[in-house]
């Protein structure tokens, strides 16, 4: 064997033994990727005044996670959930969302509750291709919010359009509003005074009030001695309850609407009987065999019914564990077909995005308070 022939050889033998040991170390790589937790970040409300909505939802993620990782993970791999608290307070959701991308490397993100933390956090989010999905939040300015922003729960669009045909639709024609002085409250207020002066209503009065009051009796007197003939409520459950107590203190006799944060056990645990006679409104979603079960486990892991927005964020996560098990764990990947999403059978419903990320609209339901509990009114 001549000696050029020995040196080509030598060469080929060079390049296949590197081969191998590229080769072996990327088998090693992805071994060690596949085994790998997948990463998800959750924002929310866990203490402060969205406290109970928070934490509703992280019950509801927790079951949702535990069921995912029994059962094996996706593509081999198991859920990991990073908890970050905003306290429904923009500055610490940017916080949080800046921590969860920049030094625990997510990709995804859930943000339980509060639009205002939502609309904080989407640039953030969009401006790093890392997905944010929404549970709970409903302003309707999250639809322009981005490409790689999603939410599971309708926007206030719908639901200010509902309240709004329903107080018409009982001959209230002079409206007096009462709103929480933030996302949620003031685009809340902004849709249903739109829709409601397009059916012919007029609105009276229009008072906000800020984090922290605990005094209303100055804006009831307010309403009580105007035109108006109906009260809507734009407002979560803490402020709701406190304004109910000291309306009834002050014989305010006008009939009381109230929003989708509303509709919640706490409400009545503080206003008692003063929340006999409230309306409020909340999406509908299907009491099927898989809403059953899932409520039934929630029930035994919880000791309590899964309340108001919590079983949003279960089929958040179970949404995520079923598209990452279709395409991986990139979050465009992901993205991608989320969009495709069309007739995912959660147990809040059929989910399906339109171009916007947005949840196709969903029917409202109405309740009325009696005998301290939440009835559907018909």
């Amino acid at each position: 064997m001549s000696k050029t022939i020995k040196i080509i050889l030598g060469i080929i033998l060079f390049f296949i033994i590197i081969g191998l040991f590229w080769k072996n170390q990327a088998n090693k790589e992805r071994e060690i990727t596949e085994k790998k937790p997948i990463l998800i970040g959750v924002t929310g409300p866990l203490t402060g005044d969205a406290a109970d909505y928070g934490q509703n939802v992280r019950n509801a993620i927790e079951l949702a996670l535990e069921e995912i990782n029994n059962s094996g993970g996706m593509k081999g791999r198991r859920f990991k959930i990073i908890y970050e608290d905003h306290a429904c307070e923009s500055l610490k959701a940017v916080t949080a969302i800046q921590k969860l991308i920049h030094i625990d490397k997510v990709s995804i993100i859930i943000d339980e509750a509060c639009s205002s933390c939502a609309l904080a956090g989407a640039p953030i989010a969009e401006s790093n291709k890392v997905l944010l999905i929404l549970p709970t939040a409903s302003n309707y300015k999250i639809k322009e919010a981005g490409d790689y922003i999603f939410r599971i729960y309708p926007s206030d669009a719908f639901q200010g359009k509902k309240l709004a045909e329903m107080v018409i639709s009982e001959n209230y024609d002079k409206a007096a509003i009462i709103y929480k002085n933030d996302d949620y409250g003031f685009g809340l207020k902004e849709v249903f005074e739109e829709e409601f002066k397009k059916l012919g209503g007029k609105i009276i009065t229009v008072e906000a009030h800020g984090v922290g009051e605990a005094d209303f009796r100055s804006i009831i007197t307010k309403i009580k001695y105007s035109q108006s003939n109906v009260l809507v409520l734009a407002d979560d459950s803490k402020y709701g309850a406190l304004i109910l107590k000291q309306a009834r203190e002050l014989n305010l006799n006008v009939p009381i609407y109230g929003s989708d944060a509303m509709k919640d056990e706490s409400l009545i645990d503080v206003a008692n009987y003063a929340a006999e006679g409230l309306i409020t409104v909340f999406p509908n979603y299907p009491k099927e065999a898989n809403y059953k079960s899932v409520e039934s486990l929630y029930e035994r892991k919880y000791g309590k019914s899964p309340a108001g927005y919590a079983l949003y964020g279960y089929d958040t996560l179970k949404l995520i564990a079923s598209v990452i098990d279709k395409v991986g764990s990139d979050p465009t990947d992901i993205k991608n077909e989320l969009y495709n999403v069309k007739d995912y059978k959660g147990v809040t419903g059929i989910i399906a995005f339109d171009d916007f990320g947005e949840r196709i609209s969903v029917d409202y339901d109405s309740y009325i308070v009696e005998n301290k509990q939440f009835i559907p009114l018909k």
